[in-house]
């Protein structure tokens, strides 16, 4: 299920809960979403994580889903894709979410990385900030999406210079989509996983 589906799910109760306490009133504005879904704990971000990315990467970033072709992307607009990035850092798992545009009239990538959260280290603040490019002529074996994370996290007071690079594709012939291979360094520790995210 993905995070959008999962708000559209609980948007769905509330305002089925709020009719029912509302004494027949109808014009009760309906409840609007605040965005991607913000997890407090790493038991709940992992499993999300790790039911997104199974469906198009390996935990190495290799592709399980179809690439898009270069015909099946668009010239202009641009897309906003929501998931997670995931990696080995220390030893353990660190999880992140991110927001990522694909603006295909400036081939750029932009976006933010937050909320990350360590499997045993618990919560890494800050947010790092996506700039990448799209490459949608690249042919098979060279990613068509590629994006470098960049900034400050802190954990138990000790800030960590991170800097995290995804390189992937978009995924399925509407290109609903992305993922492929993250790798870097939060502070010290080398990080190696992958990242997947749709629209």
């Amino acid at each position: 299920m993905t995070i959008a589906r999962k708000i559209a799910g609980s948007l769905a109760l509330i305002g089925a809960l709020t009719a029912c306490g509302s004494n027949g009133s109808d014009d009760t504005p309906p409840p609007t979403t605040g965005g991607p879904v913000t997890y407090t704990n790493f038991a709940d971000i992992s499993a999300d994580a790790d039911a997104l990315s199974s469906t198009y990467v390996e935990d190495d970033g290799t592709l399980l889903a179809t690439r898009t072709l270069e015909a099946e992307l668009p010239t202009t607009g641009a897309v906003e894709y929501n998931g997670f990035v995931t990696g080995d850092v220390g030893g353990s798992s660190l999880v992140g979410q991110i927001a990522l545009t694909a603006d295909f009239d400036s081939d750029a990538i932009s976006g933010t990385a937050s909320n990350f959260i360590h499997e045993t280290a618990g919560d890494y603040t800050g947010t790092l900030d996506a700039t990448g490019a799209v490459s949608a002529t690249a042919p098979v074996g060279v990613p068509q999406f590629s994006a470098t994370l960049e900034g400050d996290l802190s954990n138990a007071g000790t800030i960590h210079a991170t800097t995290i690079a995804l390189e992937g594709d978009f995924l399925g012939s509407d290109y609903g989509a992305i993922g492929g291979e993250a790798l870097g360094l939060v502070g010290a520790d080398f990080m190696s996983g992958n990242f997947a995210a749709e629209q």
